[in-house]
């Protein structure tokens, strides 16, 4: 009779390291989505992604730090830990209103549109929240 208990032993532990190995790449592929709040800025009558919009964040001191800001596609990337709770969320660039918003409100929104400074609705009455 041949002895099998070796080879059960090497096939449990392949199983094993199998089954380890896919938690470990699992964990690591969900758990980077959490760590990053992500959009995209856009112009609001083309549709266009704006680079180099300012993403900034106001401090208990009263300055702006810069947190993040997009790519020449118009995508952002924030990691969470630059963002610090309950600190007014300042969005900007040359050319374009600046946006304010509370950052539990910056935290819910992955397309942010933008009004152009000089745009063709430029003299039209803008609402008042594109104004603060």
């Amino acid at each position: 009779m041949r002895n099998t208990s070796a080879t059960r032993r090497a096939s449990r532990f392949a199983r094993y390291a199998v089954v380890l190995l896919m938690i470990a790449i699992g964990g690591t592929q969900t758990a980077c989505t959490e760590f990053v709040h992500w959009g995209h800025i856009s112009d609001r009558e083309n549709s266009w992604g704006i680079n180099g919009v300012e993403i900034a964040q106001k401090q208990p001191s009263g300055k702006w730090e810069i947190i993040g800001g997009s790519d020449g596609k118009g995508r952002w990337e924030v990691f969470k830990n630059r963002i610090k709770g309950g600190g007014t969320i300042r969005v900007s660039k040359p050319g374009y209103y600046t946006i304010e918003m509370s950052e539990a409100e910056f935290l819910q929104k992955h397309v942010i549109l933008m009004q152009s400074t000089g745009g063709e609705d430029s003299d039209e009455s803008l609402p008042s929240e594109w104004l603060d």
